[in-house]
């Protein structure tokens, strides 16, 4: 997506501003609606106070994307930050809340827009010391959840969870002494059954030689194909012989019989 950024003038984040994009002193919607392509703007929390009817406005201009709204760290906590979301979504509805501090965020949104990558990269994540966590996508999409949750940090210490970080253009937040990568979309699936379906499905599409290496994987397992209880002998001939692909909820079915989870029976797919 061709993408335009407006810094507004004597914010803090135009500090951060890289050469050639464009600053404003102030917020006319008028004057934005004008502008041709998408655009998104970076200012300070004082804004909302002092154009707070003109904000509103910019919510009904198709090419408005959203707002990143500078916070100062000392106020900047996780359980603020998700309730400021989740009012701004009700009242401002494209408005997500960033830390002044890390002028990385800036980076990695505009660089994500340039490749066409929003939808895939991290642009801030934060951690409470109770485990709680808040992950802003590039895309200006907030999702919140509970690191104790997930099943790869089970028995790790709130210690451990909190000594994270996050790679420079958002490809992956690193927990160091845990020896753990997760990207955007890990964590997506984790707290989004629907969006993991999703995930898994296109996983399953992209495992080359799919229908061998399912076969493969049964006879080495000992199974014949009428064994394979829930799934009819026909389509796992079908599946075998390349003619279709699994649904997720079939998979599952197969994986269930080889006493795998969906998750490790895909990745030995994979690496077969």
């Amino acid at each position: 997506m061709n993408v335009e950024f407006i810094f507004f003038k004597n914010s803090s984040f135009e500090k951060y501003k890289p050469k050639k994009l464009r600053s404003w002193d102030s917020l006319r919607p008028a004057e934005l609606s004008r502008i041709k392509r998408p655009f998104i703007l970076f200012s300070d929390r004082n804004v909302v106070d002092k154009y707070s009817g003109a904000i509103k406005e910019l919510n009904k201009i198709d090419n408005f994307k959203g707002m990143v709204l500078g916070v100062e760290k000392p106020s900047y906590n996780l359980y603020s930050k998700i309730l400021e979301t989740k009012l701004s979504r009700a009242v401002l509805k494209k408005t997500s809340p960033v830390s002044i501090d890390d002028k990385n965020v800036v980076e990695r949104i505009t660089h994500a827009f340039k490749i066409e990558a929003e939808d895939d990269l991290v642009a801030d994540f934060n951690v409470t010391s109770e485990g709680l966590f808040c992950l802003l996508g590039c895309n200006l999409k907030m999702y919140d959840g509970d690191l104790r949750t997930f099943p790869v940090f089970q028995g790790s210490s709130l210690k451990k969870l909190l000594n994270y970080e996050i790679d420079k253009f958002g490809s992956y937040i690193y927990w160091k002494r845990l020896d753990i990568h997760l990207d955007i979309n890990s964590i997506r699936a984790e707290i989004d059954s629907e969006f993991r379906q999703k995930l898994n499905s296109q996983k399953i599409k992209k495992i080359t030689g799919f229908g061998s290496k399912l076969k493969s994987f049964r006879t080495s397992k000992g199974f014949s194909q009428n064994q394979i209880s829930g799934i009819s002998e026909k389509q796992i001939r079908r599946y075998e012989k390349g003619e279709m692909f699994p649904t997720v909820k079939s998979l599952k079915i197969i994986a269930n019989k080889f006493g795998l989870t969906l998750e490790n029976f895909i990745s030995s797919l994979n690496s077969s």
